[in-house]
This record gives structure tokens, sequence and C-alpha cells, in this order.
């Protein structure tokens, strides 16, 4: 099972990393560090439980989001039983991947404000302390109604108050271009 070979490919990768420290120089020994997180994040993703309650936080926290004068807005499928750690389920959307952008600008969708959406409902997301943790073309689906749904969110990422702060100011600081320049 999964967990098994886990195991087993992190135990040959401390192996490797051990030698190369060795071998080669203190300057692989911080990827010991970075291993141990990796295995503890596809550990944590392979286990997860309590999906359900997670995503129905994080549904009720999106669902319906559109900022004022934007036509498109957010849904989130929601989640079915039984809540499980070897799979997960959301109810059917029926649209088109994003992924599939030129096929969406054909159809007539503005590309610019799905983006635009997705970017602020992110931001939304990380105020709120709860995160989509799969972010990729691949995870938002496109209706004919103009609603850009978020798929696959078997793993979410919890904000402390501490990580929302430090994510705030490197916003604040990405958007304002005079402090932006001083720090390149």
């Amino acid at each position: 099972n999964a967990e098994y070979f886990l195991e087993r490919m992190f135990t040959l990768l401390e192996k490797v990393v051990r030698a190369l420290a060795r071998n080669c120089g203190e300057e692989y020994k911080i990827a010991e560090g970075v291993l141990a997180d990796i295995r503890e994040w596809i550990s944590q993703d392979i286990r997860f439980e309590g999906f359900l309650a997670r995503d129905k936080q994080f549904r009720e926290q999106n669902h319906g989001f559109r900022p004022d004068g934007f036509t498109y807005s957010i849904v989130v499928p929601r989640s079915k039983g039984p809540d499980s750690r070897f799979f997960k389920r959301e109810e059917f959307i029926d649209g088109k991947n994003l992924t599939k952008m030129d096929q969406l600008r054909r159809d007539g969708h503005d590309l610019k404000q799905i983006i635009s959406l997705l970017v602020k409902n992110y931001f939304h997301e990380i105020q709120n302390g709860l995160i989509h943790s799969n972010v990729h073309t691949g995870n938002f689906m496109v209706t004919d109604q103009k609603k850009v749904a978020i798929l696959d969110r078997n793993l979410s990422l919890e904000l402390d108050s501490r990580d929302q702060e430090f994510i705030g100011e490197l916003m604040a600081a990405s958007t304002n271009s005079a402090v932006l320049a001083r720090t390149i």
C-alpha cells in the first residue's frame, strides 16, 4: 500500500542524503530536514481523516464567493461520505476544465475575470486561514452558468494567525511597488 512504499522510499532517500552529507559536505545536511517535511506532507495526505468536516468549513467560507462587479462566482461542490481515509467523493460539476483555456475562450468565457476571481478567492482563503493546497489549472472547472468550481480539496492548509499575518504582509509588500523595489 502507499504507506509501505512511502516508508521504503524515504528510508532509501535518507540513506542517500546521509551518504552525500558525509562524503560531499554539510550543504547536503539541509536535505534531511526537507525530506522530513516532504515525508510528513505525503503521509498526512495518505492518512488524511476528518475530510468531510474540514471540507464543509471550506465550502461555507468560499461557496458563492463573488467580488463586486464580477459575473463569475466560486462554487465548491458538496463532498459526500462516508468519511474515509481511502477515498473522497464530491458532487459532479458539468463544465470545462481550466486546462482547456482555448476552448473556454472560444465558448465566450472571460478568462481574465476567471483568473482574477481565483486570485481574489485565494486571498480570501488566506484571510480565513483554510487554503486549497492543490492549486493548478486541472483543479478548476468552469460551467456555462459562469461558476468556477474548486475541485480536489482533499488536503487543505490551515494557517494560524501568525501565518495569516505574515502572508498578508507579503501580499501588501508585493502590491506596493516602492516597497518591492527597495527589497530587490
